[in-house]
């Protein structure tokens, strides 16, 4: 995977444009098989709306990281 620089930005769908295809999945897939990122499911934010979530995905050197300061 490239990218520039270390910021990827994700748009909110009211904000797409027409043409604008989403590859979010495709990405956060690839980033997965990489083992770049680890994916720890979705959090729902209030049960009574489950369409209202986030999905806990967490990089894996961030745990490299903190394993080496103990």
């Amino acid at each position: 995977m490239s990218n520039i620089g270390d910021q990827i930005s994700f748009f909110e769908e009211e904000n797409v444009l027409d043409d604008y295809h989403d590859v979010t999945d495709l990405l956060i897939d690839d980033l997965i098989k990489r083992q770049l990122i680890k994916d720890y499911g979705i959090e729902v934010f209030d049960p009574n709306e489950p369409e209202m979530f986030i999905r806990r995905l967490r990089n894996t050197w961030m745990d490299c990281e903190a394993n080496e300061e103990r």
